[in-house]
C-alpha cells in the first residue's frame, strides 16, 4: 500500500511538473512507453543491438514500470550502441546538472559512459564513465542509484547540448546490461519574483493614498526546496526621476519546490500622493540562482491626476487667451 501511494504522488508531482516547466527543468524523461520517446535517437555505433524499452524485469525506480535498457546478450559481438536526447538550450543559465536512475550490472572491460556535445552531436566528450574494468554493479534493480553529473563546466552559454548514454563492449566479452529511468537536466536553484499584488491598478478611478502597501509574489522553480531568500523592489518616480524608496527583506522559511509565496512590506509603506508614474522593479537576489533572467519584475502605476498647471473655465474673462489661426491656442 505505501509502495502504491509513492507511486501515486510521484505521479501527481510529475504531472504538475510537466505542465510548469521554467528556468530549472530543461529535459525531462521518463520512458512512459515501450517506445523511443520524441526527439530521442537510438542509434548503434558498432554492430547492429541498440537500446530497448521495457518493463522485465522490474525495475523499481521514482516513476516505476518502463524504463531504457541495453542488454548485451552478444558475447563473441562488439556491441556498442547510443541513447541520445534532444538537443537543450542552456543559455543564460549559470548552474546545469543531470540526474538520472540507474542499474549498472557490472563486467569486466564494459564500459557504460555519458557523452556530452555542444554541437549538436558532431563532437562528444565523455563526462562520465560507469565501473570501468569490472569494480563492481552500481545499483540494482531493487534499488536504483540515482546519479548526479555537473554539467556546468561543459554547457555554460551552449544553446544546442546534447547528451548520449553509450553502452560500450570494448573486447568482445560476454557483457551484462545498463538500465536507466527518470533522466532530468535541470538549472537549480532557481527562484523567480512571478506578480505584483498591491498597490492595484485603479485605472485612474480613484487617488492612491500616501500609505500603499507593496505586496509581491516569488516562486520556487526548483526541484529542490529553498530557503534564506533576499528580495527587493526598488520604488521609481517616473516623471520627477529616480528611484524614490527601496524595499528590501529575506525570505527564511522553506520554500517547497514549484511553491509560490506572497511577501507583503507592511513596515514600508508607500507615499503615492504626488502627480506621477510609479514604477516599481522587484527582484530576487537568491546566492548561486541558476537562471537570472527570471529575478526580476517590473511594473507601474499611475496617480490620478488631481492638480493642473492651467486650469481655465473662461466664466469671467479671457484670462489673457488669445484667439489665433487654424487650430492654435496662445497662452
Amino acid at each position: 500500500m505505501k509502495t502504491t501511494l509513492q507511486k501515486l504522488s510521484f505521479i501527481v508531482i510529475l504531472l504538475f511538473l510537466t505542465s510548469t516547466l521554467f528556468g530549472q527543468i530543461l529535459l525531462n524523461e521518463h520512458f512512459n512507453t515501450a517506445s523511443l520517446p520524441a526527439g530521442w535517437t537510438n542509434t548503434a555505433i558498432q554492430a547492429t543491438k541498440t537500446w530497448s524499452f521495457t518493463n522485465s524485469p522490474g525495475f523499481t525506480t521514482t516513476s516505476g514500470s518502463i524504463y531504457a535498457k541495453f542488454l548485451d546478450d552478444q558475447p563473441t559481438t562488439r556491441n556498442e550502441a547510443a541513447l541520445i536526447t534532444p538537443a537543450f538550450n542552456c543559455t543564460g543559465r549559470t548552474s546545469v546538472k543531470l540526474q538520472f536512475e540507474q542499474f549498472w550490472d557490472d563486467v569486466e572491460q564494459i564500459h557504460g559512459n555519458v557523452d556530452i556535445s555542444t554541437d549538436g552531436g558532431t563532437v562528444w566528450t565523455t563526462i562520465y564513465s560507469d565501473a570501468d574494468e569490472g569494480t563492481g554493479d552500481v545499483g540494482s534493480y531493487a534499488t536504483p542509484e540515482v546519479t548526479t553529473v555537473d554539467l556546468t563546466p561543459y554547457v555554460v552559454g551552449e544553446s544546442n547540448v546534447k547528451l548520449r548514454f553509450r553502452f560500450e563492449n570494448v573486447t568482445s566479452n560476454a557483457g551484462k546490461s545498463w538500465n536507466i529511468d527518470d533522466v532530468i537536466v535541470y538549472s537549480d536553484p532557481d527562484v523567480a519574483v512571478i506578480g505584483f499584488d498591491t498597490p492595484v491598478y485603479l485605472d485612474c478611478t480613484a487617488p492612491y493614498t500616501n500609505a500603499e502597501l507593496v505586496t509581491i509574489r516569488i516562486k520556487n522553480y526548483s526541484i529542490f526546496s529553498v530557503s534564506n531568500v533576499p528580495y527587493k523592489v526598488d520604488v521609481v518616480t517616473g516623471l520627477v526621476g529616480g528611484i524614490s524608496q527601496t524595499l528590501t527583506g529575506t525570505y527564511v522559511p522553506v520554500i517547497l519546490p514549484q511553491e509560490e509565496i506572497t511577501i507583503t512590506f507592511p513596515a514600508d509603506l508607500i507615499d503615492m500622493t504626488l502627480d506621477d508614474e510609479y514604477g516599481f522593479n522587484c527582484y530576487t537576489e537568491l546566492a548561486g540562482d541558476a537562471y537570472l533572467e527570471n529575478d526580476t519584475f517590473y511594473t507601474s502605476r499611475r496617480q490620478w491626476v488631481t492638480h493642473y498647471d492651467h486650469n481655465e473655465n473662461f466664466n469671467l474673462t479671457s484670462e489673457g487667451w488669445k484667439r489665433g489661426g487654424g487650430n492654435s491656442r496662445n497662452y
